[in-house]
């Protein structure tokens, strides 16, 4: 959806088959009750969206691709919620590189992030995802430091087979001293307390 436009899909399967692009993205978009899944990202989101009560999983990698796939992934950008969601990168990693990033990601590739919500999802723990949360603050990225009112609250995550959810940990990139930053009752799938 280009930035002219608006759209709302909701009790619906949105499938990306074998394409490199994502299920549903960019922008001014809201997805309720929806089954996302293929190509390298289930949704890629720039501005103005709202997920809701949605599975985002089943992401599509070649053989011979070099993909780096996400559940959620934004390369910038403001004005997002991901509420009551099952986030799942579950692409098995392949032989040249490709894998799963996260399954959310947020990466200051192209702009700076701000007003992004994270509330009361399921992060699911699979084998190749570096981390289940990537929450924005990278200084190797041109944006990376400009990372603010990221909201990270009620969120589970699945320890999974090696009790971390991701590969190296549940989340990494959250920088708790930025401005409107706040991690608020996170827990692992046993009840205790995910830190950052």
């Amino acid at each position: 959806m280009d930035s002219s436009g608006s759209a709302s899909i909701q009790d619906s399967e949105i499938d990306a088959g074998h394409d490199y692009a994502a299920a549903a993205g960019q922008r001014n978009l809201t997805l309720q009750r929806v089954n996302a899944h293929g190509g390298d990202h289930s949704v890629q989101c720039s501005e103005n969206c709202v997920v809701q009560d949605s599975w985002l999983h089943g992401q599509y990698l070649p053989s011979d691709g070099a993909w780096h796939l996400n559940a959620y992934i934004s390369n910038g950008g403001h004005n997002v919620v991901l509420r009551h969601n099952t986030l799942s990168c579950d692409a098995h990693p392949n032989s040249v590189g490709g894998g799963c990033s996260g399954d959310a990601s947020i990466f200051g590739d192209f702009s700076s992030n701000s007003d992004y919500l994270f509330d009361g999802n399921l992060f699911v723990a699979n084998i190749g995802v570096s981390y289940c949360l990537y929450a924005g603050y990278d200084p190797s990225k041109s944006y990376g430091t400009s990372v603010t009112n990221i909201v990270v609250k009620n969120n589970v995550f699945q320890r999974g087979g090696n009790d971390k959810c991701g590969d190296y940990g549940p989340v990494t990139s959250f920088q708790s001293r930025a401005s409107g930053n706040i991690w608020t009752n996170n827990k692992w799938d046993d009840g205790t307390a995910v830190t950052p």
